[in-house]
């Protein structure tokens, strides 16, 4: 891992500082956590990553943030590109968060899971519909997490949570990086797009 990104990393995890690192906040979908192994080394070495339940994880239902949907689904056979991607460059896996239901809410309320803690504001919703990616990155759960946005899905979160996050490009993904350091969420993003040459 390069200086600047270890740095940033070490940085993003005090900034949550208050929260135990136990803690999930609220933020995992529910049910055993499903965790992966890094496939390589790389610039993300060491470094843990959650990803939104809209995307696929290889072995794990994708709810989309509704148990009725789920109960239908079939475990995804294997992981979206960009989760591999990332997991090739050394960051591990920690869990799928959770959304709002279907990804259609700006709130970051579910109402059939609950609603993340937004640990810098307590008493104040986490923004939507990225909720469990942004409440897990404030409080240092995870160094950066994936969500999707096409109306400000991971935006949203990222600004009530104080975090940054990155609009994916209009026309090429849906699935956007949220963190507590820029330059921790600038090297994430490179990484992620990368899937995208991949799969041209």
């Amino acid at each position: 891992m390069s200086f600047g990104i270890e740095r940033s990393a070490e940085r993003a995890r005090h900034v949550g500082a208050p929260v135990a690192a136990a803690a999930d906040l609220g933020a995992f979908v529910a049910g055993p956590r499903v965790a992966l192994r890094p496939t390589g080394s790389g610039p993300l070495d060491g470094l843990t990553f959650a990803v939104k339940d809209l995307i696929d994880v290889a072995g794990t239902v994708t709810g989309g943030g509704n148990p009725d949907w789920a109960a239908t689904q079939a475990p995804a056979a294997r992981s979206a590109p960009v989760v591999e991607q990332l997991l090739l460059a050394g960051a591990r896996l920690r869990g799928k968060s959770l959304t709002d239901e279907f990804g259609f809410s700006l709130e970051g309320a579910n109402a059939h899971y609950g609603t993340p803690l937004n640990i810098r504001a307590p008493g104040r919703l986490p923004g939507g519909s990225s909720s469990g990616s942004a409440a897990a990155v404030a409080g240092a759960v995870v160094d950066f997490a994936l969500g999707t946005d096409t109306g400000g899905s991971v935006r949203v979160p990222a600004a009530f949570c104080g975090l940054f996050a990155i609009r994916p490009t209009h026309g090429r993904s849906l699935i956007g990086p949220c963190g507590a350091d820029g330059a921790l969420l600038a090297a994430a993003a490179r990484i992620a797009k990368e899937h995208h040459a991949a799969d041209s």
